[in-house]
């Protein structure tokens, strides 16, 4: 297995995980990550750090994470700009092996947000740290009963527990496609936003999908890539493992261009450029986001029409 993809599998399928910012409150962030992880049953191990409280929602609190003992598999952090630098260090000296950052005013805000974000990215990479974000609302693993987001989607049980692999760079998205899920009676394998990617990005999902034996289909929701060549090949992998790619991507219209580059830093690209690569390369293009899930289900229900014959759905 890729090292990368290896390192990932542990953030997503965490042993433990620790919540920064952690508060009782369900009206902050750090407090619905909180409450979602209690509500939806998470078995294990779970660090909230505040610099005061000794206990939150009657977990044992820490002021920092060395306290903690044991190093955590993942940080999420639900902090003030300002406060995340300090934060993330301290992450990487407890030994973390991943951090999530939901925080927002990085680099799609231009330039300052950028310098900013470049310097979150250096101090996960001193520690030898994966960052998801910044500017994303995390991931769910139903199959752990693991909500590590902030996203109001998660108020609703159960978790959609499913086959389907979600990669988004929009977490709003993720938040409608989850509750499209539970409507349908899917669910995921794992459901995760990339937010900026300023480290992990969506072909790293990608990646991981293919290697993960509770996904059969693997759905996206792109604003941009950083690597058009690695998406290419990964989708010939995909095809080989039998595992569908099917994707929506945002920023057609040099109008949409500009909306995903101001919402996550993406620069969406060419659209005819992007749909012939697909064409190309068997990834299913679809228009609707919610089109992503009804499909997918349709694909693992039901398996993949062979090349010379011809499927018809309709509601």
């Amino acid at each position: 297995m890729n090292p990368a993809v290896s390192t990932l599998r542990a953030i997503l399928n965490p042993r433990s995980v620790a919540v920064i910012g952690a508060s009782g409150d369900p009206a902050k962030f750090g407090g619905r990550v909180m409450h979602f992880l209690v509500k939806h049953g998470y078995r294990g191990r779970i660090v909230p750090v505040h610099p005061s409280a000794t206990a939150v929602l009657g977990i044992q609190a820490v002021s920092n994470l060395a306290a903690a003992g044991d190093p955590v598999d993942v940080c999420i952090l639900a902090l003030p700009a300002a406060h995340l630098p300090a934060a993330l260090e301290d992450c990487g000296r407890a030994g973390a092996r991943g951090a999530v950052i939901i925080t927002a005013d990085f680099a799609e805000t231009g330039a300052a947000g950028a310098a900013r974000q470049d310097e979150l990215l250096r101090i996960a990479r001193s520690h030898g740290m994966r960052l998801i974000g910044p500017n994303c609302l995390g991931f769910i693993n139903p199959q752990l009963q693991l909500a590590l987001t902030s996203s109001v989607a998660l108020a609703v049980e159960p978790m959609p527990r499913g086959a389907i692999g979600l990669a988004s760079q929009s977490g709003s998205l993720m938040a409608s496609l989850i509750s499209h899920a539970q409507d349908l009676g899917t669910g995921f394998s794992v459901a995760a936003t990339v937010g900026n990617q300023a480290d992990v990005e969506l072909c790293d999902l990608v990646e991981y999908f293919i290697e993960d034996e509770n996904t059969r289909a693997i759905c996206l929701y792109i604003e941009g890539l950083k690597n058009g060549a690695r998406f290419l090949e990964l989708a010939q992998r995909a095809r080989a493992a039998g595992k569908p790619i099917l994707a929506v991507k945002a920023g057609r219209s040099a109008a949409g261009q500009q909306v995903t580059q101001s919402h996550t830093a993406s620069l969406a690209g060419s659209y005819s450029v992007w749909e012939t690569a697909c064409r190309d390369h068997a990834v299913c293009l679809l228009d609707d986001p919610e089109a992503l899930i009804y499909c997918a289900d349709f694909l693992i229900r039901f398996g993949a029409p062979a090349a010379s014959s011809i499927a018809v759905m309709s509601p």
